[in-house]
């Protein structure tokens, strides 16, 4: 979705204001706790599961879904738009069940996250990504390295398997 109106653009700035003026402030100051954060954001907009734990900061939580018992590490940053010269860009985040979005991670607009996966720490999931059930993406930017095993833990990609 592409911020073309002056409507639109009104809207998204005016939730923003509300955003940075009411709930910023004490998630920066770390006085809501990671347990509560998820009702927080919802409040403001975010659909969220049960048993979410939040760490890390959702810019626009109107354009965010969040499965159950997903985990969102320490500083990760989810971001509904993307400032691209005079243009920005919206797109909702969709994050499946069971999913762990690693610390200080950063998921872009028009991201969607299968359940069960994995997102490594520090990673950069570009605008646009679709990662599968049970894939495991890392790096920046993220790409699928691995797929999470049934029952055996982890399994990572061969170097000769093709990427």
């Amino acid at each position: 979705m592409l911020l073309n109106t002056d409507r639109q653009s009104l809207v998204w700035k005016l939730m923003g204001y509300v955003y940075v003026t009411h709930l910023w402030p004490l998630i920066n100051a770390n006085l809501v706790p990671v347990n509560l954060r998820g009702p927080a954001f919802s409040l403001l907009g975010a659909k969220i599961g049960k048993s979410v734990m939040v760490g890390g900061k959702i810019l626009d939580p109107s354009l965010v879904e969040i499965g159950d018992y997903s985990m969102l590490g320490e500083d990760c940053l989810l971001t509904s738009h993307a400032v691209e010269g005079d243009r920005v860009d919206l797109g909702m985040i969709v994050v499946g069940r069971n999913v762990t979005v690693g610390v200080k991670a950063v998921v872009l607009p028009d991201v969607h996250i299968g359940d069960n996966a994995i997102v490594a720490a520090g990673a950069v999931v570009k605008k646009g990504s679709r990662i599968g059930a049970g894939e495991i993406w890392g790096g920046v930017p993220a790409r699928r390295i691995g797929e999470v095993g049934r029952g055996e833990g982890v399994r990572e990609r061969g170097r000769d398997e093709e990427m």
